[in-house]
């Protein structure tokens, strides 16, 4: 089935932007895609108007995806689940976090997506958050889901590939985000959490996809990604716009790039 890959871009800063337009020019340099197979859900489509996506917009959304900002993270499922609505009947789709990029083709994971398997890019751990309590709540799909020490587990979201069929999963990890909220869970990471704990309720399997796709989260490695992304413009651009330069990066390179008078790119 064809796939659509699928960024989700607001906040209005600069960085989230440059970001972006990175990861989607290593995609490009591992997928054979054209401007209709890349979705970007943004607050502002004018800034992708001469890129090869498909701007979306969400600007009239983000208050109440983000639960009028009370939790931004929020917005990733809501958005994912409105493509699965939007596109899923003609494409398989693949959320990828703009902090991510592509070291390797990923066809052979795209094509294990089906009703019964979705992508995710990294297990993280089991019960994520020792002590909390959730009291049972009914979720969209008849479940009832109460937060389980010894079943709960998360992998990190930095990439998901789905199926149409996983739309009724995204909305019971909504409802459990809100009742997490409601909870007051402290963790920024529930969203991570519920659409794993979704998944793995309606018995889905969970396939890791992180060799192939850098998800540069730690903050050493988001902050050396960061410096190195400012000074890009210097390497020129291709004809789609996209950066012409790559960035040399692994784990010893950021840390290093710590030590003071090491500025080595």
């Amino acid at each position: 089935m064809k796939t659509k890959f699928l960024y989700i871009e607001y906040g209005r800063q600069k960085t989230y932007v440059d970001e972006l337009t990175y990861s989607l020019a290593t995609l490009l340099d591992h997928h054979s895609l054209v401007k209709s197979d890349v979705l970007v859900y943004t607050e502002n489509t004018e800034t992708y108007a001469q890129l090869p996506v498909t701007a979306v917009s969400i600007e009239q959304d983000i208050t109440a995806y983000s639960l009028h900002g009370a939790y931004h993270f929020r917005v990733k499922p809501c958005v994912i689940k409105r493509a699965l609505e939007e596109h899923g009947q003609d494409a398989n789709i693949v959320f990828l976090d703009t902090d991510t990029y592509f070291k390797k083709n990923t066809d052979q994971y795209l094509a294990q997506i089906n009703p019964q398997h979705v992508l995710m890019n990294k297990f993280e751990k089991h019960n994520p958050y020792p002590g909390e309590v959730l009291s049972p709540v009914q979720l969209p799909s008849g479940k009832i889901y109460a937060y389980d020490e010894q079943h709960s587990i998360m992998y990190n979201s930095g990439l998901v590939g789905l199926h149409a069929a996983h739309t009724a999963c995204l909305a019971d990890a909504i409802a459990i985000i809100d009742a997490m909220v409601k909870a007051s869970f402290k963790a920024h990471t529930i969203e991570q959490c519920a659409v794993s704990e979704a998944f793995r309720i309606h018995q889905i399997q969970m396939v890791q996809l992180y060799k192939e796709v850098e998800h540069y989260w730690p903050s050493t490695d988001k902050k050396y990604m960061r410096r190195q992304l400012a000074g890009l413009a210097v390497s020129g651009v291709q004809p789609n716009g996209l950066p012409a330069g790559r960035i040399k990066h692994s784990w010893l390179r950021a840390r290093l790039h710590k030590l003071p008078g090491f500025h080595k790119s």
